[in-house]
This record gives C-alpha cells, sequence and structure tokens, in this order.
C-alpha cells in the first residue's frame, strides 16, 4: 500500500513523494541503487535490488553480469535493464564501490557521494526522457546505510 504524501508540479510534469514500497506504485521504469560490481541483494534484504531479485527472478541479474561482464564498474554508472510485471524499465545506478560504507563520517565524502547522486540522478533523467516512457520511481538514494 503506498500513501502519496506531497505532490509539486513543474509545467506538466508532477512530481510526488510517496510513501511505500516502490514495487506498488504506479509508474513504468524504477531506479535501484547499487554497488558497482551490480551484485543484487537478496530476497528479504528490505532493499530495492533484493525486491527486484524477489520479483522479477534472476534474468535481471543476467543481464547486469553481461553488461559489466563481472568488472566493477564506475561509481556513478548507471546500467538499464528490462523490468518485469508492470515495470518496463529498471534504471541501476552504481553508487559506491563494494564493501564501500561510510566509517567516519567526512564531509568532503559526503560531498562526494551527494555529487555521484547528483550526476547519476541527472543520467537517469536524461536516459528517461530519451524514452517513450511516462513515468519513473526513485527510491531515497543514500538514505540508508548512508545517512545522506
Amino acid at each position: 500500500m503506498t500513501k502519496v504524501n506531497q505532490v509539486w508540479y513543474l509545467g506538466n510534469l508532477s512530481f510526488q513523494v510517496i510513501e511505500g514500497d516502490i514495487f506498488d506504485v504506479d509508474t513504468c521504469a524504477i531506479v535501484n541503487s547499487e554497488q558497482t560490481d551490480f551484485i543484487l541483494a537478496p530476497e528479504g534484504s528490505g532493499t530495492v535490488s533484493g525486491g527486484i531479485l524477489a520479483k522479477c527472478g534472476n534474468e535481471i541479474q543476467k543481464d547486469l553480469l553481461g553488461q559489466t561482464k563481472g568488472k566493477v564498474m564506475n561509481e556513478g554508472t548507471v546500467l538499464e535493464t528490462k523490468g518485469c510485471n508492470d515495470i518496463e524499465k529498471i534504471f541501476h545506478i552504481g553508487f559506491h564501490y563494494p564493501n564501500s560504507w561510510i566509517q567516519d563520517y567526512d564531509d568532503d565524502q559526503e560531498a562526494e557521494y551527494i555529487r555521484i547522486i547528483s550526476a547519476s540522478i541527472r543520467d537517469v533523467l536524461t536516459k528517461f526522457f530519451n524514452s517513450n516512457l511516462q513515468s519513473i520511481s526513485f527510491p531515497l538514494i543514500g538514505c540508508g546505510l548512508f545517512g545522506l
């Protein structure tokens, strides 16, 4: 069950803050924040990544591995895969290197993560606007374990 908390309009675009499971939102595309190895989190992990594996099966993981050839990509890399069920496409943002977590909070490190997230979101939105997709849903990237 989702709950719309806020709606803004900019021209013919509407922006909504929705509370709930991203898989319950009526949308054409979703965004997944991932490590730069693009290995999906396990089912039941409580993450978008784990939800993708649970709801879409292993086909998305196979597609990601085919794109990366098993290599770690640069931070900020955006990969696209098909979706599943009613979701047409998934944009996967490689936000941070595998096993790279904020230990001692540092303003420079936080600024770098925000720069990576901003550039990645810009890349996703460019790809979205160049597609025929009508809607896209973003989770709060960097607000979980990274505490941004």
